[in-house]
């Protein structure tokens, strides 16, 4: 697998020297596209120039994946040419794997151009992988500026990995600053229900017959032994810290996350507890020791997990033979936690047909409110780890773990009551409530009817303890 990211090693080459650049304006250079409107990382080619990525192993069952496009506002009329060659260090001889002319033309919307080739007999071994940018037909170099988004080379059935492992340093800085800001925000730190808690409760009830008590569970098992807990990616604990109030028996917990500075919060929030470890540790890289843990929890994180069946692995080993992994609150809607076209043709109309002071965004700049004339869907996954694998995790936890209880439920309330919006709803106020206790009411016409996904989860897994299991 090969996956072009900004840590990667690669050789700029400029074939026209004489090309006057503009001041900090590299031939080649990573970027944020600021005409994408989800501002997008590309690495982006100056026309005249290319970037060679050396020693690339291509396999028979690879496949190659490209997806650009023009890295400013328009091309030059004659457009620009996006060209892939690979050469075999074997053999001198090139072979030109794509070559496509692409106009843009000031105010039209980019189109993001997504290409899988299917590797050939030709294109095989070990070489040289050299893309750049060119002028149109008639040498127009104007404006021709490409943007290489994705450059991946790998089995057609590992793309979804490939591409969560992109830009994971940038994403990881974004992830801790984003999440330092966001768990001090009223939804996460007052204890007073609220819009998103209140819509839950509605369409549980509703949806899901004999639900999960997680707090119940934990209370009884913590009478049969000392229990041994671990709550991955914990942020701020607030669920892990009401279920361990007024515990029976003994519970050593661990709590994991890669923030330091919440992990410090949150262990000070559970020294009442006692017997309290912490790990400050990259989930993705994680490693558990063995038949350690009798329960392992993760609320509303591996939504956020780049190498599930690493962590997965991880979770099955460090349990006990009769251990549980406890997925609670877990988003297992489409990836980059965008809601899926038809979910978002309903939810925008809700939304738009709320009086604006419902759709006011708290969280676009923490501390500021700002309008929003319609529903946000952008792919968060492309500057943090939200919703990274989304798609992949049910799957996933089936094959490495054993389903013992899988409840699903939402379909549109976790957007429109998010952290974004809950600030504009008070439910001591009658028309508020009215209003979230309406949508939660449609969250559960859509699941009844089966007319949308449902995205949310709480699971029970148990440990899978040899290769009769699966």
């Amino acid at each position: 697998m090969y996956v072009l990211s900004e840590e990667s090693e690669i050789q700029a080459r400029s074939k026209n020297k004489t090309m006057r650049f503009l001041p900090g304006v590299a031939p080649v250079k990573w970027r944020t596209l600021a005409h994408l409107e989800s501002r997008t990382l590309g690495l982006v080619v100056v026309s005249g120039n290319s970037f060679i990525i050396p020693d690339i192993e291509i396999s028979p069952t690879d496949f190659i994946h490209v997806k650009f496009c023009p890295a400013l506002k328009q091309t030059s009329p004659d457009g620009l040419e996006a060209i892939v060659k690979f050469t075999p260090n074997n053999s001198g001889e090139s072979l030109t794997i794509l070559n496509k002319n692409i106009v843009l033309n000031d105010g039209e919307k980019p189109n993001i151009e997504f290409i899988q080739l299917r590797v050939g007999e030709q294109v095989l071994g070990v070489g040289d992988i050299e893309i750049s940018c060119g002028p149109g037909p008639n040498k127009n170099s104007k404006s021709d500026w490409l943007a290489i988004i994705e450059f991946i080379v790998c089995p057609k059935e590992l793309l979804s990995l490939a591409r969560a492992r992109m830009h994971t340093n940038t994403r990881r800085d974004n992830e801790i600053k984003h999440f330092t800001k966001v768990y001090k925000l009223p939804m996460f730190t007052d204890k007073k229900l609220n819009a998103f808690s209140l819509a839950q409760q509605i369409v549980q009830n509703q949806i899901i017959e004999n639900p999960i008590n997680y707090r119940q569970r934990l209370h009884e098992k913590s009478k049969q032994r000392e229990l041994h807990v671990l709550s991955l990616c914990c942020g701020a604990a607030r669920l892990e810290r009401s279920m361990m109030e007024g515990i029976p028996g003994t519970v050593h917990m661990t709590l994991m996350d890669i923030n330091q500075d919440l992990i410090n919060a949150t262990a000070e929030a559970f020294s009442e507890f006692g017997n309290v470890d912490t790990i400050c540790a990259d989930a993705n890289l994680l490693e558990l020791s063995p038949n350690k843990y009798d329960i392992v929890i993760c609320v509303s994180a591996l939504h956020h997990i780049i190498e599930l069946e690493h962590l997965i692995e991880a979770i099955n080993t460090s349990l006990k033979d009769d251990g549980e992994f406890w997925s609670i609150a877990e988003y297992v809607g489409r990836n980059g936690s965008m809601l899926w076209p038809d979910s978002y043709k309903e939810a925008n109309g809700i939304f738009k047909a709320l009086p604006d002071k419902y759709r006011m965004n708290h969280v676009k700049k923490i501390g500021e409110a700002s309008f929003d004339e319609d529903l946000p869907n952008r792919d968060c996954s492309l500057t943090t780890f939200e919703g990274i694998r989304a798609e992949d995790i049910v799957t996933i936890l089936d094959t490495k773990l054993v389903r013992d209880t899988v409840h699903q439920w939402s379909t549109i309330i976790w957007r429109l009551l998010g952290p974004a919006y809950v600030p504009n709803y008070d439910m001591d106020n009658d028309e508020d409530r009215g209003i979230v206790e309406d949508i939660a009411r449609k969250d559960v016409g859509y699941l009844k009817s089966g007319a949308l996904r449902p995205v949310g989860m709480r699971a029970i897994y148990k440990k899978r303890s040899s290769i009769e299991d699966m």
